[in-house]
This record gives structure tokens, sequence and C-alpha cells, in this order.
């Protein structure tokens, strides 16, 4: 997979609205939650350092110009949100996708694994999250937070 190519920019339908239960079912995106209108994950660095390498790798990527992620470093890791914003739908879209396939991939390729890393749905009934710590606590993922990043309408 070459995680600098931007297939949503060049993919027609990229930017049509998806569900959540879509992008969930979807492969390559395993390490994300649907919170909100947007998606969520966080990559654990295990130091502040090795954080910006990731949120530096992340910038790098192709067409992210018109589309980027919101990005929140701290000492111990990265959270990434994705949402699609414009004049006439807030939610998740294909390019959502995509870029959550795309950022991955790359915190795969430099070591920063998701947590906790979601399994496919099982026939056992856990009541723990599955969800990042950082969305269920309210932290940076938290469905108001990324309520908060979206632009006001008038």
């Amino acid at each position: 997979m070459d995680i600098d190519a931007d297939p949503g920019a060049t993919r027609p339908g990229a930017t049509e609205p998806i569900s959540a239960r879509r992008f969930h079912e979807a492969e390559g995106v395993e390490d994300w939650r649907v919170l909100g209108e947007g998606a969520c994950t966080y990559f654990r660095t295990g130091s502040f350092a090795a954080g910006a390498r990731l949120v530096a790798a992340i910038g790098g990527l192709a067409g992210l110009d018109d589309h980027h992620p919101d990005v929140d470093l701290r000492h111990g890791g990265v959270t990434v949100r994705l949402i699609t914003i414009t004049d006439d739908y807030y939610g998740l879209s294909g390019r959502d996708l995509e870029l959550a396939r795309r950022i991955s991939a790359l915190a795969r390729e430099q070591g920063s694994p998701p947590t906790p890393r979601r399994s496919r749905p099982s026939r056992s009934r856990s009541t723990r999250s599955s969800a990042p710590r950082c969305c269920r606590s309210g932290g940076p993922c938290s469905a108001t937070s990324i309520a908060a990043t979206a632009p006001t309408r008038t």
C-alpha cells in the first residue's frame, strides 16, 4: 500500500457520506472508533519525541491540504480525529475512511500501536468498552471535543 498516495483526491465518490457501520466494517481501520459524527484513534508512542515524529509523518502525507486530520500530541501518544465538514455535510466520508487507513499504516510502520486495538466483534458479552481510553474518558477525541472543532454555520 502506498501511504503517500491520496486515493480520496482522485477516486470518484470518495467524499460521499458513509455510515458509522460501513466505516467500522471496512478493512484497515480496526484502530478507529466512530464518535459523534467523526472517527478517532489514539496511538501510543511512548515519548513526546516519538509522538512528534508520528505527527510530522502524518503531516507529510499527500493530499492533506483540503482534508486534514485533527491531531493532539501528548507525552505518551497521539490522538487523531477525522471528520468531513462541507457547506452541506458534517460527518464521515470515503475520504475519512481512506485517510484512516493511511494513518494507521503509517503508525504501524513507525511502531506506534493503537490503544487498544479493536478486534472484530465476538459473541462474548463484555462490559468493558473497547474504545480508546481517551474516547471513554471524555479525553481529546470525545464526541464533545469533535463537535467543538467544527466551525459554526450561520
